[in-house]
């Protein structure tokens, strides 16, 4: 199997992957509920295509800290990192024309400015935990472009406490995962 296929196996079919799609795509109907089955779908589609795109852009560019502490891992090991930025660029386009076609240009727009952000932030020295910080405001902008415009519109302050209970509870995670790597890789005590 190719590198690009083990690393989808190893990094994004998983229970924790799961977990976050599951809670990303409940906090969206805080902000507006829907029972029809295209609306469910959208919001699948665009949170599964986000979320994947996303963390594989954060593990490339975690990949020489990942060395280090996840020597294991496929991307670490692949000797091919083209293909997986090739990936990346295919899934962000995929995403960002699908929120053309069932949103509109201002998802797209936003879209691209949110990357454009990023870009900077994973480009940037600022200090390992605030680049963190900054990083996981990705997943409550998942939330955000999974909603409807009119779903927005009518109910902006339940946008905002869905994305930052969505934020709070992946920074939480993101606390503990990071807490038990670094015990888990912590050199003993003589």
């Amino acid at each position: 199997m190719p590198d690009v296929g083990l690393y989808l196996l190893e990094r994004t079919l998983t229970i924790h992957v799961g977990m976050l799609v599951s809670l990303l795509f409940s906090l969206t109907f805080l902000v507006a509920p829907t029972a029809s089955l295209s609306g469910i779908s959208e919001r699948v589609a665009i949170i599964c295509m986000l979320t994947l795109a996303l963390r594989l852009w954060d593990d490339l560019a975690d990949v020489e800290y990942d060395r280090e502490t996840h020597p294991d891992r496929v991307l670490c090991r692949s000797k091919n990192q083209l293909a997986f930025v090739w990936t990346l660029f295919a899934i962000l386009c995929a995403a960002g024309i699908f929120l053309l076609l069932v949103r509109s240009p201002w998802y797209a727009a936003v879209l691209i400015c949110t990357l454009a952000l990023l870009c900077l932030i994973y480009l940037s020295n600022l200090p390992r935990l605030l680049s963190s910080g900054l990083v996981l405001c990705k997943y409550p902008m998942i939330i955000a472009f999974a909603v409807p415009t009119s779903g927005i519109a009518r109910t902006p302050g339940r946008l905002i406490l869905a994305m930052t209970a969505g934020w709070l509870c992946v920074a939480a995670y993101d606390m503990m995962e990071h807490h038990f790597c670094a015990d888990k890789h912590r050199e003993p005590k003589s």
